[in-house]
């Protein structure tokens, strides 16, 4: 029985490999994440049964250091990498001497180990299949099949991100029943203790001389006997073990690793394609729901997928749009009903049940917070949407597409990423447009604040029409999401703007009172101007204040969402709906409140404000010439505020709101 042992090839190029491995930075931002991802799509590849379950299992191991057969001959060659890189590049020199430091100080090697049951494993050798793509080639992969995940060739690297030691093991058994085991580490050059330059690719193998020339005296171990114990598995897939991961005793590897599979493979555990051993805990789809409510109910909204999930399983609109080249694509979208749901604002897309990216809506002043679901549900759409993947996997890319698909070209991706944004504002106007309904009807309002509107679009009621007038009532709403200056420049104050003035700059202006008025034989006066006709009028001075300058805006620190609608008649007037909506919470909001017309504001208040109520609060307010002003009224974040607003008038009238 021989054992694997720790060595490299002769390389007689200059060049050096330091330790700022682009293919392994890649994943560098979110190290578990990207590593579950990566491993998880690559097993599903392997699947022997598409539609069966994939099992996998993820475990922490301590090892001995003596239970891994000629370990010492690593540690050595660590020793050559750090002497090596002393003088040649500080940030390498220091990656490696983390290594060996790492080394000196543990008895034990902190493994992560991914494994997966029910997979092909790895086949063919040195010269092809997917034994070759996996352990020595880099940027390549071999071929999965359209409904592939991968495809890059370099999302493998996405594990060396996560060890301190840069190293993993793989250990296989495929359908054939052949066993595969090679180690490989990605570290630096050294000279051996011959002086002769080696390769930054370390290899745990079957090595022919204990001073290899080439590759070509490295073979892998295909008895089971020679395979230390510690790495040996059964039934066919692929082992995966992470020497000397970076973690620290006070992190909660089991609970990362579960958020790391909801996030990123829910739509798998939902559609019972997928099981996972974690720890101790078996993760399913008998229970994956309850645990994403654990998980992540106080998560950040930009982390929290409850909004996603819940949207699947009952989304307000669902629609199945055919999308030229990629064929049908599901949409689903739901709107948030309680401040609790926490919903992101954001629609998140699907492939082959992972999880690609997120997206925002592209609709503006949407009533409601949203989420959505997007995915392809064919295999050649997912194909054509995977080619256009970055090697992390988490946008598309059109340009990528013509060089794996040469059949399509850029424009094509394009076009396709077009179309289903175009699609996915399409449906998520129709949950804007039921807010823009008519709103005479008492019991469409009351739904409407309610949220309980239909969403079928045939029950939607969409106005009053006269049929012996002809006419068509449509109430609209809009948004103001900034304050403005309510009074115009050189406007006159009266007294009971009194209040006001410390907001504005005020001067005192002399002027003249009275004025002409037209006759037969000359001109009248202007207002304020000695008149000229027979009829003029006084020449009286008085002191009238007068706005010289809008002052300047001051900063805007306040974001509301501001709408009103007619709600009904009542015995004194009209009585109107103010629903808003912010971010934060505000003790003191002042409204202004004007009459708006076609043509902007339309100078004094023909409808007199006589009640501002909401709940059964009752709110004091001013009634000005030009507008009403409400203060002190208190809004609550992330839930609807609604008013009631009663006017003293004969007709309907449109207002502009404005705030501060």
């Amino acid at each position: 029985m021989s054992y694997p042992s720790f060595n490299s090839s002769v390389k007689n190029e200059r060049g050096d490999n330091g330790a700022s491995n682009a293919a392994i930075l890649t994943f560098n931002k979110d190290v578990i994440d990207s590593l579950i991802k990566e491993l998880t799509q690559n097993s599903i590849d392997a699947k022997i049964n598409k539609n069966g379950i994939l099992k996998l299992r993820v475990r922490v191991l301590d090892i001995p250091k003596n239970n891994i057969p000629n370990f010492v001959q690593f540690e050595k060659i660590l020793e050559s990498i750090v002497k090596y890189w002393k003088d040649k590049d500080k940030s390498s020199h220091n990656v490696y001497s983390n290594s060996l430091n790492y080394l000196n100080n543990n008895k034990y090697i902190k493994t992560f180990v991914f494994e997966d049951y029910g997979t092909k494993g790895l086949t063919g050798d040195f010269d092809k299949g997917s034994f070759k793509s996996l352990v020595f080639d880099e940027g390549t992969s071999s071929d999965k099949g359209k409904a592939s995940l991968g495809g890059h060739g370099i999302g493998k690297n996405a594990v060396f991100g996560y060890t301190i030691l840069r190293s993993l093991i793989y250990s296989s058994i495929n359908q054939k029943g052949e066993y595969k085991f090679m180690g490989i580490s990605k570290l630096g050059e050294y000279h051996d203790n011959n002086n002769k330059k080696r390769s930054h690719r370390i290899y745990y193998g079957n090595w022919k001389s204990d001073t290899p020339v080439n590759e070509d005296d490295l073979t892998h171990i295909e008895q089971n006997v020679s395979i230390p114990s510690v790495f040996q598995r059964e039934g066919s897939g692929l082992s995966c073990f992470a020497l000397g991961i970076k973690i620290s005793q006070d992190i909660d590897w089991e609970k990362s690793v579960k958020e790391a599979f909801l996030k990123n493979y829910w739509f798998l555990f939902h559609n019972n394609l997928l099981e996972v051993r974690i720890g101790d805990y078996v993760l399913s789809n008998e229970n994956y729901y309850e645990l994403a409510n654990e998980l992540f109910k106080d998560a950040k909204k930009g982390n929290n997928i409850l909004p996603y999930i819940n949207t699947y399983l009952n989304p307000d609109i669902k629609e199945v749009v055919n999308i030229e080249k990629i064929e049908n694509v599901e949409f689903y979208f739901r709107e948030e009903l309680n401040q609790e749901d926490n919903f992101p604002n954001n629609v998140v897309y699907l492939r082959n049940g992972m999880m690609i990216k997120y997206e925002p809506p592209e609709v503006a002043s949407l009533p409601k917070k949203i989420a959505g679901v997007i995915f392809c549900n064919n295999d050649l759409g997912n194909e054509i949407l995977g080619r256009m993947e970055p090697p992390a996997h988490n946008d598309f890319e059109p340009s990528l597409l013509p060089e794996k698909m040469p059949e399509y070209s850029k424009k094509d991706g394009e076009k396709i990423l077009k179309d289903i944004r175009q699609e996915k504002k399409k449906i998520i106007n129709k949950i804007k447009n039921k807010y823009n309904i008519a709103t005479t009807n008492l019991e469409t309002v009351d739904n409407l604040i309610s949220g309980a509107i239909s969403n079928n679009e045939n029950d939607q009621i969409n106005g009053d029409y006269d049929s012996e007038s002809g006419e068509s009532f449509i109430k609209k709403t809009t948004y103001y999401s900034n304050p403005i200056q309510i009074k115009p420049l050189g406007k006159v104050l009266s007294t009971a703007d009194s209040d006001n003035e410390e907001d504005l700059n005020i001067v005192e202006q002399e002027t003249l009172t009275g004025g002409g008025t037209t006759n037969n034989n000359t001109d009248g006066g202007n207002a304020g101007i000695e008149g000229k006709g027979e009829n003029e009028g006084g020449k009286n001075k008085t002191v009238q204040n007068v706005i010289s300058n809008i002052p300047k805006k001051k900063p805007n620190l306040v974001e509301l969402s501001i709408r009103s609608f007619f709600y009904r008649k009542v015995s004194n007037g009209n009585e109107y709906k103010l629903i808003i909506k912010s971010k934060k919470n505000h003790e003191s909001i002042t409204l202004n409140i004007a009459q708006h017309g076609d043509s902007g504001f339309s100078g004094e208040m023909t409808s007199i404000l006589i009640s501002f109520m909401n709940d059964n609060q009752n709110f004091q307010f001013t009634n000005l010439r030009g507008y009403s002003i409400i203060k002190d009224i208190k809004v609550k974040a992330n839930e609807p505020n609604i008013f009631s607003i009663v006017f003293d008038e004969k007709n309907e009238s449109a207002f502009k709101i404005n705030y501060k």
